[in-house]
């Protein structure tokens, strides 16, 4: 579960923005149906953007895509580049990197996990355990200096590319840390595009087939008044229109 999304330097955003879903002290109102209050931190069920038009509404959303895109879609080669869209308002920014972070709640687990990057590399990298006032570093990365807290990371290093992310790497050698970050971008986050063009129904439909995921969007629904209270999937030919045949002028 999203706790908070940070973006620097990308779009529209040239100083460092968070979005964040924590309650916070003064929410009163509502706290029964509208938060988490079993998390800690206590976290919002939803949130809403509101702005007018050019205020960087989508391009946040957008962000948080970006580096959804960056973590599952790894480069394939050393001269692959990266996705870089930098704040283009300023000269000094165009070449400064991009900064995302994101924390996260798994399974009463919370973790940080951060980058930043230009078009040819991954410049920095951390990935941070927390637990109460204590927090465990799972690794970190700063250029060619890399730090890792055990020796199945340690193993990985020499494979990893200067424009390829240290996560990525870590989870295909089955650290658990960083197989839980990951597939928390890989399986959990989901974005619904007003372009249905640009939906990944496919996905999307092959996480409803678990009854977890399918359980926890019923309960959305619910929550959104939408009076849907289960999800069936079945598997229906599909049939395509016969149209009516035209009579054609015959030109001999």
């Amino acid at each position: 579960m999203l706790i908070e999304f940070t973006v620097k330097n990308y779009a529209s955003f040239k100083e460092r923005t968070t979005l964040s879903a924590e309650t916070g002290n003064r929410l009163r109102k509502l706290k029964e149906t509208n938060t988490f209050s079993s998390k800690n931190p206590s976290l919002l069920k939803s949130l809403l953007l509101f702005g007018p038009n050019g205020s960087g509404k989508s391009q946040l959303i957008q962000a948080l895509q970006t580096m959804e895109g960056i973590v599952t879609r790894p480069t394939q080669a050393v001269t692959d580049k990266l996705n870089y869209y930098p704040f283009l308002f300023d000269e000094k920014s165009k070449i400064e990197d991009t900064y995302f972070e994101v924390k996260l709640e798994l399974k009463n687990k919370i973790y940080d996990y951060s980058f930043s990057y230009n078009r040819e590399s991954i410049t920095s990298e951390v990935l941070t355990l927390i637990s109460g006032n204590k927090e465990k570093e799972i690794f970190s990365r700063n250029g060619n200096d890399i730090q890792v807290s055990n020796k199945l990371l340690e193993d990985s290093i020499p494979k990893l590319r200067d424009n390829s992310l240290f996560l990525y790497l870590a989870q295909s050698e089955n650290d658990a840390d960083c197989i839980a970050v990951y597939k928390w971008f890989a399986d959990d986050l989901l974005f619904i595009h007003d372009n249905l063009a640009m939906f990944n129904q496919e996905k999307f439909l092959s996480q409803l087939e678990n009854k977890a995921f399918r359980k926890e969007i019923v309960s959305f629904l619910n929550f959104a008044d939408l009076n849907i209270y289960n999800i069936r999937l079945k598997d229906e030919p599909y049939h395509l229109l016969k149209l009516p045949t035209l009579n054609k002028p015959v030109i001999s």
